[in-house]
């Protein structure tokens, strides 16, 4: 009997000790059930405060930007633009298009002839029409405007200032500008002699300024400096250590391009340039190219249709220094192109900023400017190559990459030539 007292007594102690932990876990559960609910609406009601804040923030930002723009509209605004921009009676182009056109070209690089020209063919595509809200810039005023900007490289700033407008009216006329001549005048301009009549014609010009038989032109390039570009820098760094774009350019007896290629990285040389080119394509076409040929350095291949000097050796013969000195002689018209390309559209020798599009149809536009001053023989005044020589210094062209071949036809027309040369009778002195 006491034995069984006993093992009730236990049983009942044992029971109770368990009903006492298991209400202390769940109290356990419970507490951390209620931290848990507890941070969690601590962080809810830290959200709600945080987005009342921003909330407050941008409403405050639209309520001033709302009370500007209310500033000057409805009753309380007077005028449309800036009374400075508005009076344009005082801009450059009213000061200086009575100009006499000595002061004219002084003034815009370019004869008045050259100016009316040009103004003719693109007004069409340049004019804008009024509108209800203001008149349009005159046709005259837009070209003016651009046209001091690629003569002088000014900032935007510049050319509001002395013209009375906006800046960023400015670099969209000079825009509007480029996109209207390379658009009307590119082929009108710069044409590569493609009839049997055209060759001849422009073979008989150069031999007869520059002693060099059968030619139609002088291929050269040159290479303008850019502001690192951010897709790709790397194929526009040139040998010289410096951003660049390249113009690939033919040019004829008279100091005009016949052919331009422009805007190709400055890490790419003028020989790569020229394989990739529809001009490599008609110099090796016997069936359009005859007995005619242009010139080149020793970075080309030599060609039937494309006459370059010999190699530089010690053992060069007499008639082939000449030769190099006659075809050098010749091949000189290109650089002088490329000279008064940059002195008279300064723009070229900044170390522009633009996007490469655009720059590419600066390059195009200077280019058939630079024609159409040719062809109308404006005055080019040699105090212009001043800066030019400065900016040579500053970015050297890069050195030729020879990777010129040489075709068996062409050094059995070439040898040819060398003889015809030496043997022509003509006064010409040159350094051994």
């Amino acid at each position: 009997m006491e034995v069984q007292t006993t093992l009730a007594l236990a049983d009942s102690s044992s029971d109770d000790s368990s009903s006492s932990t298991s209400s202390d876990d769940d109290e356990i559960i419970a507490l951390a059930w209620l931290e848990q609910q507890r941070r969690g609406l601590r962080s809810i009601q830290r959200l709600r405060r945080e987005h009342q804040r921003k909330t407050r923030r941008t409403q405050t930002i639209l309520s001033m930007m709302l009370a500007s723009m209310n500033s000057g509209r409805g009753k309380n605004r007077s005028v449309w633009i800036h009374p400075v921009i508005k009076d344009k009676k005082d801009n450059l182009w009213d000061r200086t298009k009575l100009l006499d056109d000595a002061e004219f070209v002084k003034k815009y690089r370019l004869g008045r002839a050259s100016f009316d020209f040009i103004l003719e063919k693109i007004s069409p595509v340049l004019k804008k029409n009024d509108t209800n809200l203001r008149k349009a810039l005159p046709a005259d005023f837009r070209m003016a405007v651009a046209v001091y900007v690629l003569k002088s490289g000014c900032y935007s700033s510049v050319a509001a200032n002395v013209f009375k407008v906006g800046e960023s009216t400015v670099p969209v006329l000079l825009h509007e500008f480029c996109k209207a001549v390379n658009q009307v005048l590119l082929t009108e301009t710069i044409k590569f002699p493609k009839t049997k009549a055209e060759k001849e014609a422009a073979a008989k010009d150069f031999c007869e300024n520059w002693q060099f038989p059968n030619t139609i032109g002088a291929l050269d390039g040159t290479h303008f400096p850019i502001v690192s570009p951010k897709l790709n820098p790397q194929n526009y760094l040139n040998y010289k250590k410096y951003n660049s774009l390249v113009l690939l350019a033919l040019v004829d007896a008279n100091c005009q391009f016949s052919y331009v290629n422009a805007g190709k990285p400055g890490g790419v040389s003028d020989a790569e340039i020229f394989h990739a080119s529809q001009l490599e394509s008609i110099l090796t076409d016997e069936d359009k190219m005859g007995d005619m040929h242009v010139v080149a350095d020793e970075a080309f291949p030599l060609l039937k249709g494309l006459m370059k000097p010999f190699p530089v050796t010690e053992q060069m013969s007499e008639r082939e220094e000449h030769f190099n000195a006659r075809l050098s002689r010749a091949k000189s018209v290109a650089e002088e192109a490329f000279n008064r390309l940059k002195s008279r559209w300064k723009i070229l020798m900044k170390r522009s900023d633009y996007n490469v599009e655009n720059l590419k149809e600066i390059i195009k536009t200077c280019s058939i400017l630079h024609n159409v001053c040719q062809k109308f023989d404006d005055k080019f005044y040699d105090s212009w190559l001043t800066k030019l020589v400065a900016f040579d210094a500053r970015f050297p062209q890069p050195d030729r990459i020879l990777k010129g071949t040489e075709n068996v036809f062409a050094v059995e027309k070439r040898s040819n030539l060398t003889e015809e040369l030496f043997n022509d009778n003509v006064i010409f002195e040159y350094e051994k």
